[in-house]
């Protein structure tokens, strides 16, 4: 199980622009499908939420376990590794970053909450592919007007790191992945029960003898924001 530690919150442009990586020998793909649950955001609540769904699979012929610790297939990190490019003007709207670290176990198990199953391609066709979603929720904030009293820090805080923050209403955006967090650097080929028949397992933050997986979007849906 992994308990929260510690959460830093950083105002940046996040995640980088992509680049565009050679495939490495012998490393399978992930190939992302985002899903929108509705055209539009609203930042103001009142017109229903925006969820961003990725459903994952495997390009080749067996499916592999990862550990999706920090990475854009961990639960726990609430729309980090997406991009979101302004189509008027090209930039990247200008998002808050919260890294959130935790409490990893050297050893990893097939218990251990990061780490997940990813069929393939040909297999989700009868199973479903591994999927995490993420939900643009408005935080009940109070929004200054004229004449009102300052905001309290507390208040500052939350607006700053609303999920809603960084969009422009009027404007419409398109959902990519970043590079930082579309790539995984621990992973095995096989069922869960299958890499973890023999025990537990060392985790490292970098295998030297495994290329780094990288995700693939195989779609880039937009959404415009709305008052």
């Amino acid at each position: 199980m992994l308990a929260p530690a510690m959460y830093w919150i950083q105002k940046c442009l996040w995640p980088k622009t992509p680049s565009r990586v050679a495939s490495q020998q012998g490393a399978p793909r992930i190939l992302a499908t985002i899903e929108t649950s509705s055209s539009t955001l609203s930042k103001s609540g009142g017109k229903g939420t925006l969820t961003i769904t990725l459903k994952a699979t495997i390009e080749g012929k067996e499916p592999v376990t990862i550990n999706a610790f920090q990475t854009i297939l961990d639960p726990r990190m609430p729309a980090q590794g997406l991009t979101f490019k302004d189509t008027q003007s090209g930039n990247l709207a200008e998002r808050v970053r919260i890294d959130i670290h935790y409490e990893v176990p050297d050893l990893l198990s097939i218990t251990t909450d990061s780490v997940v199953e990813i069929p393939t391609s040909s297999q989700a066709a009868g199973q479903p592919a591994y999927t995490v979603s993420h939900t643009f929720k408005v935080l009940d904030v109070r929004q200054p007007k004229s004449g009102d009293p300052p905001l309290s820090f507390e208040e500052q805080l939350q607006l700053e790191i609303s999920p809603v923050a960084g969009f422009a209403v009027g404007h419409t955006y398109e959902i990519g992945l970043g590079e930082d967090m579309s790539k995984i650097s621990w992973w095995r080929v096989g069922q869960k029960s299958d890499v973890f028949a023999g025990g537990r397992q060392l985790r490292a933050l970098r295998d030297n003898d495994l290329p780094n997986i990288r995700m693939v979007a195989m779609n880039t849906p937009r959404f415009t924001v709305v008052e």
